[in-house]
């Protein structure tokens, strides 16, 4: 039972740091990964919230290159900056701003104080081509643009540079001390199947837990950091995929967890029973060769007749007396009473049973 008590404390707190260490695996991983600026750039981009932001700022950028008394109304900017988003040249400037937006978040950002402009003639471009599409009378009144600058929604976005460093090493030490414990629990505990199992429905939950992390998260991003923090929201919903490889190997790693532990656990079984019949063998050969005590009938004569219970034994001589002779007295010695017989066979007592001095058993 202490074995037990023990081997359950190291695993459950083995597992506790391990919660800890996958905690700190997922940020760098994902949010604090510096290789996934550019996925996570397009992604944003494609995230709707962003793009109303983008296109918000693109519509601004245009009123104010149209010259005054042009009759532009607002919707029909908003609806050309919203087609030129789809334009490959548009969307590759973009999301080059967006990979520096990133990059700011991770603290490599050079200058993380100035707003992140993209500024450039393909925008310009993109945009008034749209606009005319939609109304070609406008072709002569809205002059060609020979720039647009377009600023990006960060205002929001914090420096975490310092805290990956910290949460890279913070992983390496946590992992190592949480599968020290682990198997320390595995040699010191009696009951090996039910480490295994734990281990296997932990590193099971870990993996489901991203995979409901990879589906709410941009629901929750959009709701919970609306307007300007909408780069941070999607940032969080799209790295989400940084985690799906090893959530995938956590997961399948639980399955043979949980495989390793019925299997030994029926092991155990097996052998406890096989131990049972060795041990009840052992004590059977053990007790073939203990020397064995057995009853035997005395043998009782023929002519051998019970007491009568009624037999009251004669009492005992008187010891004889000796007197020296003197004058006047005979030198006579009192002869001894004769001695009671005893038979010499084994007889029965009523109640005792063969005795070898039946009146014996009367005192």
């Amino acid at each position: 039972m202490g074995r037990r008590l023990a081997g359950g404390f190291l695993v459950g707190l083995g597992l506790v740091v391990a919660s800890l260490a996958w905690i700190c695996l997922s940020i760098t991983r994902t949010v604090l990964d510096p290789d996934r600026s550019a996925a996570i750039a397009e992604d944003v981009y494609r995230d709707p919230e962003v793009r109303d932001q983008l296109r918000s700022s693109m519509a601004d950028a245009i009123d104010a290159a149209v010259p005054d008394g042009v009759d532009v109304s607002r919707l029909d900017v908003v609806d050309a900056a919203d087609r030129a988003l789809d334009d490959p040249a548009v969307e590759a400037l973009l999301v080059d701003g967006l990979v520096r937006a990133h990059q700011r978040f991770l603290g490599d950002d050079p200058n993380p104080d100035e707003p992140i402009v993209v500024d450039g003639a393909a925008l310009a471009s993109a945009t008034r081509r749209q606009l005319v599409s939609a109304q070609p009378e406008l072709a002569g009144v809205v002059p060609e643009i020979p720039s647009l600058a377009v600023t990006l929604p960060t205002d929001s976005i914090p420096n975490a540079g310092g805290l990956r460093d910290r949460l890279v090493a913070a992983t390496a030490v946590l992992a190592a001390l949480a599968a020290g414990l682990v198997v320390a629990a595995f040699v010191v505990t009696d009951n090996r199947a039910r480490v295994l199992r734990r281990v296997g429905f932990w590193l099971i939950g870990a993996a489901a837990f991203w995979v409901i992390i990879g589906t709410a998260l941009p629901s929750l991003a959009h709701l919970l950091l609306p307007g300007q923090a909408a780069i941070i929201g999607a940032i969080w919903g799209v790295a989400a995929g940084g985690m799906r490889q090893p959530s995938i190997t956590a997961g399948i790693a639980g399955v043979a967890a949980l495989a390793l532990s019925i299997v030994w656990m029926a092991g155990s079984a097996v052998s406890r029973r096989s131990r049972r019949r060795d041990a009840v063998r052992e004590r059977s050969a053990r007790a073939a060769e203990e020397p064995r005590y057995v009853s035997r009938p005395v043998s009782v004569p023929a002519d051998y007749h019970a007491p009568n219970p009624d037999y009251v034994p004669p009492p005992p001589a008187p010891t004889p007396t000796y007197v020296p002779p003197g004058e006047g007295v005979d030198a006579t010695v009192a002869a001894p009473s004769p001695a009671v017989s005893r038979p010499a066979a084994p007889r029965w007592v009523e109640g005792v049973g063969y005795v070898d001095d039946p009146d014996a058993t009367r005192y």
